[in-house]
């Protein structure tokens, strides 16, 4: 093959990659609407807890869940670390986790450290360092993060540590259903003041703010 020759293929094939890279690039990307109102992370999240029993069969495409309706769920926050989950049993159901502050704590960043860690948010500083830990673990949640809709599941990963986000939806327990068959699988806090296992928020999402976007 002549050198011409082998430019016009290598050139043609790259045309093609990324043609196709725009088109899934167009496909994936979430829709979404601009919100010009102002976020701020200062306020605690609004819970209004419900009185009435509700329940939604909820479907990932790999299980089947009832999700238990506990309270009407906003918060505003900085995103101070986000984790993938593609593995496990919940990994379908819930894809994300999003480690929230809000309060004073995003203004403390440079004397913290957090980590991630199987469904877990975890928190350290240097000693002397002029935090008030108790204060931190009222303005901390880790969120398991339950997608209402496709539109919400792609639009959660396109949030950034640093981002000021805003959820809104319901917090939830989760039982899974097979057949005649249910267990309880998550339970999630009802307050912040909690911490240790039981402590995050299980959050069925059903809007999503990231800055000015709005994905629902």
């Amino acid at each position: 093959m002549h050198r011409k020759d082998l430019l016009i293929v290598i050139a043609s094939v790259l045309f093609a990659i990324i043609s196709i890279a725009l088109l899934y690039r167009g496909i994936s990307a979430p829709e979404y609407t601009i919100s010009t109102e102002a976020l701020s992370f200062a306020d605690d999240p609004q819970q209004i807890n419900l009185a009435e029993k509700t329940e939604l069969q909820h479907n990932s495409g790999k299980h089947d869940y009832i999700l238990s309706l506990l309270a009407e769920y906003s918060i505003t926050a900085y995103l101070v670390s986000k984790r993938p989950y593609r593995r496990g049993s919940l990994s379908d159901l819930s894809p994300w986790d999003y480690a929230l502050i809000w309060g004073e704590v995003p203004h403390q960043l440079e004397y913290l450290k957090f980590d991630q860690i199987v469904r877990f948010c975890l928190f350290s500083y240097k000693h002397g360092s002029p935090v008030d830990p108790a204060y931190i673990g009222r303005h901390l949640s880790n969120n398991h993060l339950i997608p209402a809709n496709a539109n919400i599941r792609k639009a959660l990963a396109r949030a950034k540590r640093g981002d000021i986000v805003r959820l809104k939806g319901y917090l939830v327990n989760v039982r899974t259903k097979s057949g005649s068959k249910e267990a309880v699988v998550w339970k999630s806090s009802m307050s912040r003041d909690d911490t240790g296992n039981g402590a995050c928020e299980v959050l069925y999402v059903e809007q999503l703010r990231i800055g000015n976007r709005l994905y629902q």
